[in-house]
């Protein structure tokens, strides 16, 4: 399976968003297998609940997709926290299976002291998106280098997640 780029340039959240206003009805997802259905509106108001939840928490966080050979596409998640909040991936991944499709999950997270910003304070996505594929060798040409596959056998399995901590993180 070859990666899938990203809509006209757009991440995953901003896609969703587009989407939402479109057809905010249409199905967003569909796994038979597992018995799930998802409007995009209800896609976009899930999202939303687990970054106010995050921010809440004092853990602001960042997610984009990563090309993926098997998924086209995996969630990636830059996380900063607050002074003094402490937090580990087991616990992000945790929080957000409790809210989320298994296939939501982040499978990769990064803890980092700040997001790529625009001069006006904008996070660039792109430029998270554009790191992470350089970090670990993702993209087309790289085939099964984007994750182990160790899984069950079972299709719907996910992915082992990928953890790292970003220079000057503790």
């Amino acid at each position: 399976m070859t990666a899938i780029p990203p809509v006209d340039g757009l991440t995953i959240g901003a896609a969703l968003r587009r989407a939402a206003a479109r057809r905010p009805d249409g199905e967003a997802l569909v796994f038979p297998q597992a018995g799930f259905r998802a409007t995009y509106s209800e896609m976009d108001a899930r999202v939303d609940g687990v970054a106010r939840s995050l921010l809440a928490l004092g853990i602001r966080a960042q997610a984009v997709g990563v090309p993926d050979p098997r998924f086209g596409e995996e969630v990636c998640v830059w996380i900063r926290l607050r002074r003094g909040a402490t937090a580990t991936a087991d616990e992000i991944r945790s929080f957000c299976k409790s809210r989320l499709a298994y296939f939501e999950v982040p499978r990769y997270v990064k803890f980092v002291d700040e997001f790529p910003l625009t001069v006006t304070g904008k996070v660039q996505k792109f430029r998270i998106r554009e790191q992470e594929i350089e970090e670990y060798g993702l993209g087309p040409g790289h085939g099964d280098v984007a994750y182990d596959d160790k899984t069950d056998g079972h299709p719907a399995s996910p992915p082992e997640p990928v953890v790292t901590r970003h220079r000057g993180s503790a």
